[in-house]
Protein backbone atom coordinates (compact mmCIF):
# COMPACT_ATOMS: atom_id res chain seq x y z
CA UNK A 1 0.00 0.00 0.00
CA UNK A 2 1.15 3.45 -0.60
CA UNK A 3 1.05 6.39 2.21
CA UNK A 4 -0.96 4.59 4.76
CA UNK A 5 -1.37 4.14 8.44
CA UNK A 6 -2.37 0.83 9.02
CA UNK A 7 -3.20 -1.84 6.65
CA UNK A 8 -4.71 -5.25 7.46
CA UNK A 9 -5.94 -8.31 4.87
CA UNK A 10 -9.33 -9.65 5.87
CA UNK A 11 -12.70 -11.18 4.31
CA UNK A 12 -15.56 -8.59 3.38
CA UNK A 13 -18.52 -10.10 5.39
CA UNK A 14 -21.12 -7.22 4.60
CA UNK A 15 -21.34 -3.84 2.89
CA UNK A 16 -23.56 -0.79 2.52
CA UNK A 17 -23.37 2.48 0.67
CA UNK A 18 -20.47 3.96 2.08
CA UNK A 19 -18.24 1.39 4.13
CA UNK A 20 -17.84 -2.82 4.73
CA UNK A 21 -17.10 -5.03 7.69
CA UNK A 22 -14.52 -7.91 7.79
CA UNK A 23 -14.38 -11.07 9.88
CA UNK A 24 -12.44 -10.93 12.73
CA UNK A 25 -12.59 -7.06 13.31
CA UNK A 26 -15.62 -5.47 15.07
CA UNK A 27 -17.49 -1.93 13.93
CA UNK A 28 -18.00 -0.84 9.91
CA UNK A 29 -14.79 0.20 7.60
CA UNK A 30 -15.90 3.26 6.13
CA UNK A 31 -14.55 4.82 2.93
CA UNK A 32 -12.43 8.34 3.37
CA UNK A 33 -14.31 10.84 1.42
CA UNK A 34 -10.67 11.51 -0.22
CA UNK A 35 -10.12 7.99 -1.70
CA UNK A 36 -11.45 7.44 -4.63
CA UNK A 37 -11.99 3.28 -4.24
CA UNK A 38 -14.70 1.10 -5.01
CA UNK A 39 -16.20 -1.12 -2.10
CA UNK A 40 -15.62 -4.81 -1.98
CA UNK A 41 -17.75 -7.57 -3.13
CA UNK A 42 -19.19 -9.58 0.15
CA UNK A 43 -16.71 -12.96 0.48
CA UNK A 44 -13.57 -10.81 -1.38
CA UNK A 45 -10.56 -10.89 0.65
CA UNK A 46 -8.51 -7.67 0.31
CA UNK A 47 -5.75 -5.80 1.49
CA UNK A 48 -7.05 -2.74 3.13
CA UNK A 49 -5.06 1.13 3.90
CA UNK A 50 -6.46 2.92 6.64
CA UNK A 51 -5.63 6.47 7.50
CA UNK A 52 -4.73 7.86 10.85
CA UNK A 53 -8.56 8.56 11.89
CA UNK A 54 -9.53 5.24 10.80
CA UNK A 55 -11.00 5.63 7.39
CA UNK A 56 -10.84 3.36 4.52
CA UNK A 57 -8.47 4.94 1.64
CA UNK A 58 -7.29 2.27 -0.36
CA UNK A 59 -8.25 -1.05 -1.43
CA UNK A 60 -6.79 -3.66 -3.09
CA UNK A 61 -7.57 -7.53 -3.46
CA UNK A 62 -5.39 -9.90 -1.67
CA UNK A 63 -3.37 -11.71 -3.52
CA UNK A 64 -1.43 -13.63 -0.41
CA UNK A 65 -2.82 -17.58 -0.26
CA UNK A 66 -5.29 -18.75 1.44
CA UNK A 67 -4.94 -20.83 4.60
CA UNK A 68 -6.73 -24.23 4.77
CA UNK A 69 -8.68 -22.82 6.77
CA UNK A 70 -10.27 -20.06 4.95
CA UNK A 71 -10.54 -21.77 1.74
CA UNK A 72 -14.27 -22.99 0.68
CA UNK A 73 -15.00 -26.40 -0.37
CA UNK A 74 -14.53 -26.47 -3.94
CA UNK A 75 -18.03 -25.71 -6.31
CA UNK A 76 -19.11 -24.26 -3.30
CA UNK A 77 -20.72 -20.59 -3.64
CA UNK A 78 -19.89 -17.36 -2.43
CA UNK A 79 -22.69 -17.23 0.21
CA UNK A 80 -21.25 -20.62 1.27
CA UNK A 81 -18.47 -18.70 2.45
CA UNK A 82 -20.38 -15.90 3.75
CA UNK A 83 -22.37 -18.26 6.04
CA UNK A 84 -19.41 -19.55 7.30
CA UNK A 85 -17.67 -16.57 8.02
CA UNK A 86 -21.02 -15.24 9.69
CA UNK A 87 -21.31 -18.61 12.13
CA UNK A 88 -17.31 -18.45 13.43
CA UNK A 89 -18.03 -14.82 14.08
CA UNK A 90 -20.74 -15.22 15.65
CA UNK A 91 -19.42 -18.92 17.68
CA UNK A 92 -16.60 -16.69 19.14
CA UNK A 93 -18.52 -14.24 20.62
CA UNK A 94 -20.87 -16.67 22.41
CA UNK A 95 -18.04 -18.72 23.16
CA UNK A 96 -16.07 -16.53 24.98
CA UNK A 97 -19.32 -15.70 27.51
CA UNK A 98 -18.36 -18.78 28.94
CA UNK A 99 -15.65 -18.55 31.49
CA UNK A 100 -12.90 -21.79 31.07
CA UNK A 101 -14.41 -22.50 27.79
CA UNK A 102 -12.60 -20.45 25.25
CA UNK A 103 -10.99 -23.20 22.90
CA UNK A 104 -10.25 -23.07 19.29
CA UNK A 105 -12.39 -26.69 19.25
CA UNK A 106 -15.08 -25.25 21.40
CA UNK A 107 -15.65 -22.19 18.71
CA UNK A 108 -15.14 -24.45 15.75
CA UNK A 109 -17.98 -27.21 17.28
CA UNK A 110 -20.38 -23.82 17.93
CA UNK A 111 -19.54 -22.66 14.48
CA UNK A 112 -20.57 -25.76 12.79
CA UNK A 113 -23.83 -25.89 14.35
CA UNK A 114 -24.77 -22.61 13.69
CA UNK A 115 -23.77 -23.16 9.92
CA UNK A 116 -26.15 -25.84 9.96
CA UNK A 117 -29.26 -24.22 11.69
CA UNK A 118 -27.97 -21.10 8.89
CA UNK A 119 -28.22 -23.37 5.66
CA UNK A 120 -31.43 -25.69 7.25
Amino acid sequence: MMSCHTELCAVVTRTNGTGFQVAGRDGWLNLSKFASVALPAVGQRVRIGLDKSGYVREIAPDTAPATPQSTPAPGSAPDALTARIAALAAATAIVARQPGQTTLDAVLAAAERLEGWIRR
